[in-house]
């Protein structure tokens, strides 16, 4: 997530840095979703096999 729209915080929780950031935020981590559920689906030699993907609930926290 790009530092403009979002920080870390101290206890290790992805959060928007503003309200006005609050939509872009959202969609970024909708479309993170996404393409984690798209890399799942691939199966490839090259590719690192995902067994499990699980989508948080808030707070989220991505390390």
């Amino acid at each position: 997530m790009p530092r403009k729209l979002a920080h870390r915080t101290w206890n290790n929780i992805v959060v928007a840095n503003s309200d006005e950031t609050q939509p872009l935020f959202r969609r970024g981590r909708t479309l993170f979703f996404e393409e984690a559920k798209a890399v799942a689906d691939m199966k490839h030699p090259n590719i690192v096999e995902v067994i499990n993907f699980l989508k948080p609930i808030p707070p989220f926290i991505w390390s």
